[in-house]
């Protein structure tokens, strides 16, 4: 090997045939230590940029340990930021107490899905929520499965109906598949059911340009694939 081409022995990235990997056992870590950090954990964002800035600071400096042990605790931060199923508001819909039925106002966000001939399965994001005669707002993305026939919808519709929440339920069983956090990485906190004929549309079934794209593209993939 050329002398030139001898890599820099001060540099510690030298020790490492696979540069990426103590970046990656770094946010390992974090993952694995967010379950023992407390829900909306403020302190972490503020470590973060505290070790950014460090970061920064000692970039024209000729201490590379100390570059590459910022960086490293960087990425155990975000590590346990990324483990954490994040704060849900005051307003949500998951922190309310509901009961066993509920009338909600709420907006299709998808494209209805009718997975027999008698069930539909709705992505509503909910907007409001009536209790003790008064409507409040409210958030929150939930999924419900229709039973019936229900009027026609389409993504983009307001509809009020009255449905049973609950938290989604997974398999018991270790290692099988977890449908809560599946859920929950689309943002749904709340699932639950009702009947089609107690759904009804509060606006005309007019898809905004996301479901109209959404749908096109559906359509033509399956008019030319098998």
């Amino acid at each position: 090997m050329a002398a030139d081409s001898k890599p820099d022995r001060r540099h510690p990235w030298h020790l490492y045939a696979m540069p990426l990997a103590p970046v990656a056992a770094a946010f390992i870590v974090g993952l694995s230590a967010s379950s023992l950090t407390p829900a909306d954990p403020w302190w972490l964002y503020g470590a973060l940029g505290l070790l950014l800035l460090g970061c920064v600071a000692l970039l024209s400096c000729t201490h590379p340990i100390s570059v590459t042990s910022l960086v490293l605790g960087s990425f155990v931060i975000l590590g346990m930021l990324w483990g954490q199923e994040g704060s849900v508001p005051p307003h949500h819909l998951a922190r309310s107490p509901l009961p066993p039925v509920v009338t909600l106002e709420a907006q299709i966000v998808r494209e209805p899905e009718q997975w027999s001939h008698d069930r539909t399965r709705l992505v509503l994001a909910a907007e409001r929520l009536l209790e003790r005669g008064e409507l409040r707002p409210v958030i929150g993305l939930i999924q419900v499965t229709l039973y019936g026939t229900p009027p026609l919808l389409t993504g983009g519709q307001i509809v009020r109906g009255e449905f049973r929440l609950h938290r989604p339920i997974g398999f018991r069983n270790p290692g099988s598949f977890d449908y809560p956090a599946h859920l929950a990485r689309d943002g749904i906190l709340l699932v639950g059911s009702g009947r089609a004929d107690r759904v009804t549309p509060l606006t005309e079934a007019r898809p905004n340009w996301p479901v109209k794209t959404r749908s096109w593209i559906v359509r033509e993939i399956d008019r030319h694939l098998p």
